[in-house]
């Protein structure tokens, strides 16, 4: 009975618990290694365990971590998805002020662009991520780290630089037609799909997976 106990555990241990225990293979990973499938028995609903618990932390509006002691130190976060978002909240939980830069208008990443629908919608991601930026951490979106921003310049203005960077590009099937018009990677229909109203952008004529 004790769900806010629980998120703590949950959020302490593993950041992006929200998305998590919606996206992550919990058939295969966590609830494929509970024991109690080799006793027979159906093995413990770990993924919709955490969900409930860390659901109710966006319910409910419960503030869980708070910044630790002032360092007096400054890290850069290059790129505000899983990987940024996460180190960001254990940067502020430790007293480090932390400055996010994110090329999108988002933070999120993968969370809020790239996952299906059915399984991650935005505003999950989105209000995830705001958890871990409400700890004091500034977000500059819309920012490309050696476009807008000289590298040198981080090195220069921060104690420490984190490099969150995301996924690369989609690799290459190497199959003709692969250049032709309409033609789109996956992670590329897929973001389509969550920024945009259904209807406004021309169907591919095939999407490679």
């Amino acid at each position: 009975g004790n769900v806010r106990g629980a998120a703590n555990g949950i959020l302490d241990a593993i950041p992006m618990g929200h998305s998590c225990a919606r996206a992550c293979p919990v058939d295969v990973l966590c609830e494929g290694a509970c024991v109690m499938n080799e006793h027979e028995h159906r093995a413990i609903a770990i993924g919709r365990l955490q969900r409930h618990a860390t659901d109710a932390v966006l319910s409910h509006g419960w503030r869980l971590f708070s910044p630790g002691a002032p360092t007096g130190k400054t890290v850069a976060v290059v790129g505000a998805g899983p990987a940024g978002l996460a180190c960001a909240q254990d940067l502020r939980r430790a007293g480090h002020a932390v400055v996010m830069f994110e090329s999108k208008k988002q933070p999120g990443g993968l969370n809020t662009f790239g996952i299906a629908q059915y399984k991650l919608r935005p505003d999950t991601a989105l209000a995830e991520a705001k958890t871990i930026l409400d700890l004091g951490v500034e977000l500059r979106t819309g920012v490309t780290v050696g476009r807008d921003v000289a590298f040198d310049q981080l090195l220069h203005d921060f104690h420490a630089i984190f490099l969150g960077v995301g996924l690369g590009s989609t690799a290459s099937l190497g199959i003709p037609g692969e250049q032709q018009s309409g033609v789109v990677d996956a992670l590329s229909f897929i973001e389509q799909l969550k920024t945009r109203p259904y209807g406004t952008f021309p169907v591919p004529a095939r999407v490679l997976v």
